[in-house]
C-alpha cells in the first residue's frame, strides 16, 4: 500500500509538472481571449494563426493573401502563380517585423477590386498580388481545375459586394 502512495503522489507531481508547463506555453490573453502561444494562437474569430515575418516589401493590410517566403519563417505576398499559405491577421506591421498570420479557419481576406463573392465561392488568387477572386466551383476534374485548385485559399461564407472584404474559411491543401 505504501509503493502505490508514492507513485500516486508521484503521478500527482508530475501531471502538476505538465499542467504548469502547459499553461506557460499557452497563456490566455486576459485583455482579448486569446489562447496564444509563443508562435502560434486562436484568432478572435476562431482561426488558427502563426507569427512568420512580413517579407512583402511593403506596411501589412489585414486580409492580405500570402504564400510562402524565401527564407525561413518569412512570408510574401501571393500572386496568382502562387499556391496561397494564409492571409494576414493584422495591419500595419512593417516588412521585416514579426507578423500573425491566419492559416486556417475564419478570416477576412482582401478582394480583387471591384469584384465581389457570393457565399460558398472558392477565393483564390488573383492577378493583383495579395488580394483573391471569387470562382465558381468548377465541376470538371482536369488539369485546369487542378490548378485552379491549388490557387485557393478557401470559401467564401458570406454575400459581399464589390469593395467589401469577404469573410472566409481558409484551408490548408494537402494536394
Amino acid at each position: 500500500m505504501k509503493t502505490l502512495k508514492v507513485y500516486t503522489r508521484w503521478g500527482v507531481l508530475v501531471l502538476l509538472a505538465l499542467l504548469a508547463i502547459t499553461l506557460h506555453a499557452v497563456a490566455l490573453n486576459q485583455h482579448s481571449g486569446e489562447i496564444v502561444g509563443k508562435d502560434w494562437k486562436i484568432t478572435p474569430t476562431g482561426g488558427n494563426a502563426f507569427r512568420g515575418s512580413n517579407a512583402t516589401g511593403a506596411v501589412s493590410i489585414e486580409g492580405t493573401v500570402i504564400c510562402v517566403g524565401p527564407t525561413a519563417g518569412a512570408v510574401v505576398m501571393a500572386s496568382a502563380d502562387t499556391h496561397p499559405c494564409g492571409v494576414f491577421l493584422e495591419s500595419g506591421i512593417s516588412d521585416g517585423e514579426r507578423i500573425w498570420t491566419t492559416v486556417s479557419g475564419p478570416a477576412y481576406v482582401l478582394l480583387e477590386d471591384g469584384t465581389g463573392a457570393a457565399r460558398g465561392d472558392w477565393l483564390m488568387t488573383s492577378s493583383q498580388p495579395g488580394r483573391a477572386i471569387a470562382n465558381t466551383k468548377p465541376t470538371a476534374l482536369g488539369i485546369p481545375e487542378l490548378y485552379q485548385h491549388q490557387r485557393q485559399i478557401g470559401y467564401a461564407v458570406e454575400d459581399v459586394a464589390p469593395g467589401v472584404d469577404v469573410m472566409c474559411l481558409v484551408f490548408l491543401k494537402l494536394i
